[in-house]
C-alpha cells in the first residue's frame, strides 16, 4: 500500500519562509527610516539656507541698522558678522570692501550650523552693492 503524502507545508518550511520575509521587511524598514532621516536633514538645511539668504538680503538693504544676532521663532538662532576685508599684498583693511558671514543654527540641536558668506562694497553714497 502506497503512503499518501498530505498536501500543505511543513512547520519547518513555514518557519524558513517567515524568517526570510522578516529579514526582507526589517531591511526595508531600516532603509525607509534612514531615507526619512536624510530627508529631514536636507529639509532643515534648506530652511536654514533660505533664512540665511533672507537675512543677507535684509542686511544688505538696511545696513548698518539691522541687529547682528537674533532668534526666529523658537527654532533658529542667527548671527551676522561684518568685517572689513584686507588687501592681499599688505594685509591692511579696506573700509569699502566688507565680508558678511551669516551663521544659522537650530536651537535644540548640536548639529553643525549653516554658514553663508559674501563680500559687499560700499558705494559713494553709503549704500552697498554685491
Amino acid at each position: 500500500m502506497a503512503r499518501r503524502r498530505k498536501s500543505g507545508f511543513t512547520l519547518l518550511e513555514s518557519l524558513v519562509a517567515f524568517a526570510i520575509v522578516s529579514l526582507v521587511a526589517g531591511t526595508a524598514y531600516l532603509s525607509l527610516a534612514s531615507s526619512y532621516a536624510r530627508q529631514a536633514h536636507v529639509m532643515r538645511n534648506l530652511e536654514m539656507a533660505r533664512l540665511a539668504r533672507a537675512l543677507l538680503t535684509e542686511y544688505s538693504a538696511t545696513w548698518p541698522a539691522m541687529a547682528d544676532e537674533g532668534v526666529l521663532g523658537e527654532r533658529f538662532f542667527w548671527l551676522i558678522s561684518d568685517t572689513p576685508m584686507a588687501q592681499q599684498s599688505n594685509k591692511q583693511a579696506i573700509p569699502q570692501l566688507r565680508k558678511i558671514e551669516i551663521t544659522v543654527r537650530e536651537s535644540e540641536t548640536l548639529r553643525a550650523p549653516f554658514r553663508m558668506s559674501t563680500v559687499f562694497t560700499r558705494i559713494e553714497n553709503g549704500e552697498r552693492s554685491k
